[in-house]
């Protein structure tokens, strides 16, 4: 009876050493992955970058789009777009957005 005992205790030792060895594996791939973002590299060494999809979703937003823009456009990581989507506004949010599209730094698209 104390050898079952003794061979469930060291089965259950043998599958935790296991699990842990597979979650600081893991954790060691996310810390390699934010080095690379930190350092300017693209995950998994291209030199490209991701492309990215910045969604704005916009419903009276005409005071404030400018300056969101604006900090949009000084942003350093390429590739990326911008997608306004108006969310029918009644004030000049399409106006402000649309303005903007022909010397926008990236593409720019109202919707």
């Amino acid at each position: 009876m104390s050898t079952v005992w003794l061979v469930a205790l060291v089965s259950s030792a043998l599958v935790q050493c296991l699990g842990w060895a597979w979650v600081g594996i893991g954790l060691r791939r996310v810390r390699e992955g934010a080095a690379e973002a930190a350092s300017g590299e693209a995950p998994g060494g291209a030199a490209d970058g991701v492309p990215i999809s910045v969604v704005v979703a916009a419903r009276d937003e005409a005071d404030r789009l400018p300056a969101l823009l604006d900090a949009l456009a000084a942003q350093t990581h390429r590739p990326f777009e911008v997608v306004v989507v108006d969310d029918r506004s009644t004030d000049a949010t399409a106006q402000r957005g649309t303005w903007r599209t022909t010397d926008f730094p990236v593409p720019l698209r109202l919707v």
